[in-house]
């Protein structure tokens, strides 16, 4: 029991030093300029610099920023954080898609978020073209999961 009693505050003291490292270092990405089109920093520019006819991504990536709309999320490349503004108008378009949906007769039904290896090489037909946007998940918490 004592031994248990041990291990538990190890891995609590573990946890508490894992779960200030992982603070410190979102509040030092938070400090981070982050580039936006043409390698510029998002603090260093006033007004939007990209023309939309030019180069639509980089206008259309100046706008969602400097509106605080969205905010990147460094700690995992490829997400970002969607901010009230972008969260408002989210909700509004998600409303009206399920009210168009609603009215059509069509039932909702929920896929899995997660698959298993064998699972998607079943599917890897269909998949290939995702392979870019899978993110393979091998551990939850401190259990490695199983490649099945």
């Amino acid at each position: 029991m004592a031994e248990t009693a041990e291990t538990s505050k190890s891995a609590l003291k573990k946890a508490e030093k894992q779960a200030k490292m992982a603070a410190d270092k979102a509040a030092k990405t938070a400090k981070t300029n982050l580039p936006v089109g043409g390698g510029k920093k998002t603090d260093d520019i006033i007004g939007i610099t990209s023309s939309k006819e030019a180069d639509f991504s980089s206008w259309y990536q100046e706008v969602v920023l400097k509106a605080e709309m969205i905010e990147y999320y460094n700690e995992i490349s490829g997400f970002f954080i969607l901010r009230p503004r972008s969260m408002f108008i989210w909700d509004v378009i998600r409303k009206w898609f399920t009210a168009k949906i609603d009215s059509l007769g069509v039932e909702e039904v929920s896929f899995p978020m997660f698959l298993s290896k064998t699972s998607l090489e079943r599917e890897k037909d269909h998949v290939e073209g995702f392979a870019p946007e899978l993110a393979w998940v091998t551990k939850a918490s401190v259990s490695q999961i199983p490649n099945k």
